[in-house]
């Protein structure tokens, strides 16, 4: 996969809905940390340049039944798992993908799709038969035009009392507030942001990106990477050289996850989607097929797919 990401960061600029978790500089330190069995990449080209490419998992059954299914890859930290099809040709991407699916998989189960976005429509306008198999609500931070208005609008009075008196103690301990911008100096924010992660509930239920030595490797190198593209944005408390509150956003909308809560005053519905195609079963591998569905020259890469020194 490696010697598609000139093309594969194009389609990702170009994408119906972007998708930060399925560009390669998240989407390859996952695979690595998760590791590669029974992933599948499905890439469709038209004359050359790429147009879709859908990461998915082979399995053996779909809710208990013996069906052999493809489903959307995901890395525990995941929070999108929206398939990156090109705005300009979404209908015929997802064409040549449910022609090919046909002899590959009984079902494809998409998850994690923002509901009644761009893509959740032109996956109904192209498949025939769609289920919808869950739909959920998740919390989605709308910006006031200040703190102070925000903080307002949706906390109480006696809340703001006790923000500002915490305020104060914080402050007589010596905390002190982080701002790292993109551009900025990082210095050791990624390290403190991950050990307060860790000494939290996250830390404490395993699922902090540093309860393994995998996942705290593809934390570092995510943040990393996010800092040297200049898309992240850290804020937080320091006091005693530790972090005690911190949130790493990512500058173009998607959130890195955090140990600190903020009041989500609306909601974003998520959904899963599952196409029914025909039965079939094939080998692991990374597909390729062009607008047509055809195979392209390149034929079929077999997998485990390990392109760059770990």
């Amino acid at each position: 996969m490696g010697a598609i990401v000139p093309a594969w960061e194009e389609l990702a600029a170009n994408a119906l809905e972007a998708n930060p978790f399925y560009e390669p500089w998240i989407l390859l330190p996952a695979l690595w940390a998760r590791g590669e069995e029974g992933f599948e990449c499905v890439s469709v080209w038209d004359e050359g340049k790429l147009i879709g490419l859908f990461p998915f998992e082979r399995r053996a059954s779909f809710k208990r039944l013996p069906v052999a299914t493809l489903t959307a890859w995901r890395h525990s930290a995941y929070l999108l798992c929206t398939p990156l099809v090109r705005a300009a040709a979404a209908h015929a991407a997802l064409r040549a993908l449910l022609r090919w699916a046909v002899d590959q998989a009984a079902v494809l189960e998409f998850l994690y799709l923002p509901a009644a976005g761009a893509f959740d429509d032109a996956l109904r306008t192209v498949a025939k038969t769609i289920v919808r198999t869950a739909r959920f609500s998740r919390a989605l931070l709308v910006k006031g035009s200040s703190a102070e208005a925000y903080m307002e609008e949706t906390m109480s009075a006696q809340l703001r009392r006790q923000i500002r008196r915490n305020e104060r103690r914080l402050a007589a301990m010596g905390a002190t507030t982080v701002v790292v911008r993109p551009g900025d100096a990082m210095g050791d924010e990624i390290e403190r942001f991950l050990a307060l992660e860790a000494r939290g509930w996250k830390g404490r239920e395993g699922g902090a990106l540093a309860s393994n030595a995998h996942n705290l490797r593809f934390g570092r190198e995510v943040l990393a990477a996010a800092h040297q593209r200049g898309q992240l944005h850290m804020v937080g408390l320091n006091c005693e050289g530790r972090a005690i509150i911190a949130r790493g956003v990512r500058s173009r909308g998607a959130s890195a996850s955090s140990p600190a809560r903020v009041p989500m005053p609306s909601r974003r519905r998520t959904t899963r989607t599952t196409p029914l195609t025909r039965r079939g079963c094939s080998p692991r591998r990374c597909a390729c097929a062009n607008s047509t569905g055809s195979r392209t020259s390149a034929g079929w890469i077999r997998t485990p797919i390990r392109t760059t020194p770990w």
